[in-house]
């Protein structure tokens, strides 16, 4: 709806990982849903807050790039449905250029 998914609300209000795996555990396609003026989940994180929700959703959403060797920074990139990666790029707290390799979120 235009209010979005579960997901939107989620990441708007800094829900935790757990909560988030559970989500698109459920529903992994909500990851790319665009509603309205939210955007989509990952627009809707407020990164100066919770850059951990934001590293654990791109992550997420790029884990089989990642997982296959390509830097998280170019499987970002490459995604056409992401608007604005200019904007979420300059708020990222964290150097998207790291590897899949074992990060503070266990993974």
């Amino acid at each position: 709806d235009s209010c979005g998914l579960p997901i939107h609300h989620a990441c708007k209000n800094g829900c935790n990982e757990e909560l988030l795996q559970y989500l698109i555990a459920q529903y992994p396609e909500s990851l790319g849903v665009h509603v309205g003026s939210l955007g989509s989940p990952l627009h809707c994180v407020k990164k100066e807050k919770f850059p951990r929700l934001l590293r654990f959703l791109l992550k997420e959403k790029y884990r089989a790039d990642v997982e296959n060797g390509l830097p998280l920074v170019h499987a970002f990139l490459q995604d056409d449905e992401i608007e604005d990666k200019d904007r979420i790029l300059a708020l990222c707290p964290f150097d998207l250029d790291e590897r899949a390799e074992e990060d503070d979120m266990g993974r």
